[in-house]
């Protein structure tokens, strides 16, 4: 005869070893546990969704929650079976391990919801402590009207898991700033706007704890720069969304204002990195810093945009002490940013990388990857530019 020792709770073990015995096995249910639920002075009023990762937490939860509506994510079949027969409707199956619920989580919940999560006094994993050291995706955009491709931008940072995203060239006031979409998706925001041109924001999943919108080149207001300051668990992280000038033609005032924006903006960065702080300044820089940058370097040798005045200004900047993330994980790699709308530069692959994702020593010490996302420039009616991602831990 077989021997089975049993260590469900009391009662599952009698009822277990009672079916166990009818087909011949012999049971043991020592040592015994017995589930004594805890009655803390807590209200479900004070969450948005509750995590269950058991029957038990699920019974638990039935006991401070008497409305059925009540949103609850639940982690395998026999947990969502148990709220079912509780009466709870507004149920989430997630994937019956840790890592399937963090990103479930992160996909679909911003860092402003309040979970409640039901567990036993000893767990395998601390949930809590696992969603804190997640790393987050960081993006950038040369949006080119973010009211013509709100639609885009919304799929590509729900698609993409994106939890902070810096634009350029919103276009738009901050009154005419789509924020129905950008709130449905539970992000904040910060918007430096302005009439039909220039324009930048930060989106973020995350609280916005500063927001500072400033004129680079004093006496000309426009909107080109905006500073957030960021909490992301138990850290801070800084991002600027900057557009720089395009310089139009070397002859041009706007050349000589986009040189003098670029002073400007090094005496910006160096200022913060005398802080220390993981800091990340992005956007729509206006300038391929090397020949693996563009198309055709003898084509464009000398050219706005690809003019050794402006690489040396870019130049300036990483000496200081900045760090171009994508170079740093694609070594040799040409990989563009930006193909002009005209003739058929996207199909022939005409394009320039002028879109970058700076990082502060701090915060390249957590890059994990940094990658260009050439997925937008292949929609219908796309901007001419597409994202860069960078993930950090």
């Amino acid at each position: 005869m077989k021997s089975i020792l049993l260590t469900r709770p009391l009662l599952d073990s009698f009822n277990t070893r009672n079916i166990l015995r009818k087909y011949g096995y012999k049971v043991f249910i020592e040592p015994v546990f017995t589930i004594k639920y805890l009655n803390p002075d807590i209200s479900a009023h004070e969450f948005d969704v509750v995590i269950s990762t058991s029957k038990n937490s699920v019974k638990a939860f039935s006991q401070i929650c008497k409305e059925d509506d009540f949103p609850i994510i639940t982690v395998g079949n026999s947990t969502m079976q148990a709220a079912k027969n509780l009466g709870f409707s507004d149920i989430i199956s997630a994937d019956s391990n840790v890592d399937g619920l963090i990103s479930f989580i992160k996909a679909h919940y911003s860092s402003a919801i309040k979970f409640l999560y039901i567990r036993g006094q000893e767990v395998s994993c601390d949930l809590k402590k696992r969603l804190s050291e997640e790393d987050f995706n960081i993006a950038t955009w040369n949006v080119n009207s973010i009211r013509k491709r709100v639609g885009q931008l919304c799929s590509f940072i729900v698609d993409s898991q994106i939890d902070i995203i810096l634009l350029q060239e919103i276009k738009c006031t901050e009154e005419q700033f789509p924020y129905a979409e950008i709130e449905k998706l539970g992000y904040e925001y910060a918007i430096y706007g302005q009439v039909a041109r220039n324009g930048v924001c930060v989106l973020s999943k995350y609280p916005i704890l500063e927001k500072l919108k400033i004129d680079i080149v004093e006496g000309h207001q426009e909107a080109r720069y905006i500073e957030c300051v960021i909490k992301h668990t138990n850290q801070k992280v800084r991002v600027g969304s900057v557009y720089v000038p395009n310089g139009q033609s070397l002859d041009s005032h706007t050349f000589e204002y986009k040189l003098k924006f670029f002073d400007n903006l090094y005496e910006r960065m160096s200022t913060l990195l005398k802080n220390e702080e993981l800091t990340i300044i992005a956007g729509d820089y206006n300038v391929a810093l090397d020949e693996i940058d563009v198309f055709d370097s003898n084509l464009l040798n000398g050219q706005v945009c690809f003019h050794i005045k402006e690489r040396e200004k870019l130049r300036a900047i990483l000496n200081l002490g900045f760090k171009d993330t994508f170079r740093i994980s694609h070594p040799n790699l040409q990989q563009f940013t930006w193909w002009h709308y005209q003739g058929n530069s996207l199909r022939n692959n005409q394009g320039m990388r002028i879109d970058y994702m700076l990082l502060s020593p701090q915060a390249v010490d957590k890059l994990e990857t940094c990658y260009v996302d050439d997925r937008l420039r292949k929609l219908e009616n796309p901007s001419d530019h597409t994202p860069v991602v960078c993930v950090i831990e």
